[in-house]
């Protein structure tokens, strides 16, 4: 069998595909040393880029750039390829590798243009310079690959909505150990990550509106009052403009001159100082979120190497200013990183560990059972189905069960996470990852169904909480459909699925 045709398999899953760079075509047969070259070239570039500019406007730049595209369709219509997150996350961690000190020399628009190809370049020779296998002699370095792609390249297996309401719902169940053990609920902290985002968003709306007006008035002191906001809000821009009142003699002059200005505010946007925090967050909650916050500079030690598959970022996904406020150019990391910040908080807490496993698991299954009780308003379902195995004596237990008529939906729920070895391509840790969430509950339904049609009014199934006996009406055929759900995938009820149809004498099987 193809991997495509494996892949396929996974209903409502798509695997991810290494972005086309234009730029790059006819690079297919390059060796491991051209990407490898391709690789350090764009490097020392991007290093250097840093160095001689104020950072901080081009992370700015960069990050409004790719909001603005994230919020409009992708269908083909765009003439300028729009940026991938990676690219500014990488832009974010390149900063944070940096000097403590940087140079507040502005970037122009021709060198932002330079700079987000180099940038697209860079992370596409990352995968480029990858060891590659074709699929037909050996499909486990394939698989690699794609795991390799799909962390580098795609987030957000979430909706914004999917993920507040998850989250929310997740971590209230984990408040009294997380305070006991942190100090404040985690749930009130999701929530302070969910309010930065809309402070952000407030900003980006007051920073609008000033380009609107500086664009449509036709009034030079209307038009001055949008740049002097503009000087107001970060230094560079300030400097730039210096004395600059009275150069420009037209109005339009005088307008295109105020738009280069803006552009070199955008920090402010990002920016959150201690004021506004304090206005907006307790003390307990300004210090957890200054937790998640990293210093330029301190990643001046991390390999290099790491950034681009186990990016630091990703638990830590604020900057710390030196005069004590927060850089936020990524807001939305709350919504693409959600587990891996949080989790990152409770390593090292047993307790809070445990309870937080124990939460997912809970709520998992409790969510697909109401799913399915909402799909399925008639169906008569039942969590915790145990049952046992005459010839082994051995007790087995599903999930969620779902009975319809002459249909037995079975469903396996897996809260455990895919591990950061196996999203970076490791063979150990993906081959388990892949049995625990995949195999595992594939096999745990094939169990109850065989059981179902071997035993057929014989079988007996019982509810875990109290061993009563479950009726499922066993003397009439039954066609049984067998789901495994992994935890970050629920919400669109993505499951794994096993084509094909086998028919016997008293249950008719279908997956």
């Amino acid at each position: 069998m193809e991997i495509d045709d494996i892949e396929q398999a996974i209903f409502g899953y798509q695997t991810g595909k290494l972005p086309k760079l234009e730029e790059f075509d006819g690079t297919e047969n390059w060796s491991d040393e051209q990407w490898q070259d391709e690789f350090d070239r764009t490097r020392l570039w991007l290093e250097t880029f840093f160095a001689a500019r104020d950072p901080l406007v081009v992370l700015a730049r960069t990050a409004i750039r790719y909001i603005f595209e994230a919020s409009q369709p992708r269908d083909g219509s765009q003439k300028v390829r729009p940026l991938e997150q990676v690219e500014v996350e990488i832009a974010q961690t390149f900063l944070l590798m940096g000097d403590t000190i940087h140079k507040k020399v502005p970037t122009s628009p021709s060198n932002f243009v330079r700079y987000w190809a180099v940038m697209a370049r860079h992370i596409y020779s990352f995968i480029g310079k990858q060891p590659r296998s074709d699929a037909s002699t050996d499909s486990l370095a394939v698989v690699q690959m794609k795991a390799r792609i799909q962390t580098l390249y795609y987030r957000n297996l979430f909706t914004r909505a999917d993920c507040e309401t998850t989250m929310r719902a997740l971590l209230k169940r984990i408040d009294l150990p997380s305070e006991k053990a942190l100090g404040y609920c985690l749930s009130d902290l999701f929530e302070a990550m969910v309010r930065v985002v809309s402070l952000v968003e407030t900003r980006i709306h007051e920073f609008l509106r000033n380009i609107r007006n500086l664009m449509s008035s036709g009034i030079r002191s209307e038009i001055l009052e949008s740049i002097s906001f503009f000087r107001s809000c970060y230094p560079l821009a300030d400097r730039v403009w210096h004395k600059c009142d009275d150069r420009f003699l037209t109005i339009e002059k005088l307008r295109y001159a105020g738009v280069q200005i803006s552009e070199l505010a955008w920090p402010w946007v990002f920016t959150l100082d201690c004021t506004t925090l304090e206005a907006s967050f307790s003390l307990p909650l300004i210090a957890a979120l200054d937790s998640l916050a990293l210093s330029m500079g301190s990643l001046r030690d991390t390999d290099p190497q790491h950034i681009y598959l186990n990016n630091p970022i990703w638990r830590k996904p604020y900057i710390r200013l030196a005069e004590q406020g927060l850089f936020v150019p990524q807001p939305y990391l709350a919504f693409s990183f959600p587990f891996a910040i949080m989790e990152d908080l409770i390593a090292g807490h047993s307790e809070l560990q445990s309870a937080y496993i124990s939460a997912r698991a809970e709520y998992l299954e409790a969510t697909i059972a109401a799913i399915v009780s909402k799909s399925m308003p008639s169906a008569k379902i039942h969590r915790s189905v145990v049952w046992t195995d005459p010839e082994t004596n051995k007790r087995w237990e599903n999930d969620v069960v779902a009975f319809l008529g002459n249909f037995v939906f079975v469903f396996e729920a897996k809260s455990g996470r895919i591990g950061d070895s196996a999203r970076r391509g490791g063979e150990g840790k993906l081959r388990k990852n892949f049995r625990d969430l995949f195999v595992e509950p594939g096999l745990q339904g094939w169990r109850l169904q065989n059981y179902l049609d071997q035993y057929r009014k014989k079988a007996v199934l019982r509810r875990k909480s109290d061993n009563s006996i479950i009726d499922f009406e066993l003397d009439r055929p039954k066609v049984v459909y067998r789901y495994s759900i992994c935890f970050e995938h629920f919400t669109t009820l993505t499951s794994t699925r096993f084509r094909g149809q086998r028919v016997s004498t008293g249950v008719l099987t279908r997956d």
